[in-house]
């Protein structure tokens, strides 16, 4: 038994395997998608990507982006209040208004990659660490 990188000749039977383990899990993509994610990576399954901007009188107060993949799973982005606008509510705006968007677009998981010193900001919106 060995582990080795794919070659061509698994494409086929690699991209079968996953439609079928994706296809028990309730999401059922053909062979063509399959491969195409397979060859181009991960920016195959990207089905939306927004940026949005949270601003006072045309001053840049903070930011938040959304990845929404294949299977309504989103990855929230860059959730950031500038310095001096921080612990007044903005980052809470900024969440609110993530979680409703994915709401409104059946995005079924949030997840977000998050430095220790937030955890309990996100915390009280219910993600699990």
């Amino acid at each position: 038994m060995d582990i080795k990188k794919r070659e061509s000749e698994d494409l086929q039977p690699v991209a079968s395997l996953l439609r079928s383990y994706w296809k028990e899990r309730g999401m059922d993509y053909d062979q063509e998608w399959t491969i195409n994610y397979l060859t181009k990576g991960h920016a195959a399954e990207i089905k939306k990507d927004y940026s949005f901007v949270l601003k006072e009188n045309d001053k840049l107060i903070g930011t938040v982006a959304l990845v929404i993949y294949e299977g309504d799973v989103a990855e929230m982005r860059d959730l950031v209040v500038k310095k001096e606008y921080r612990k007044k509510g903005y980052g809470k705006k900024l969440m609110e208004f993530m979680l409703d968007h994915c709401l409104r677009n059946d995005v079924r998981k949030i997840y977000a990659l998050i430095f220790q010193q937030y955890r309990f900001f996100f915390e009280k919106y219910q993600f699990v660490l």
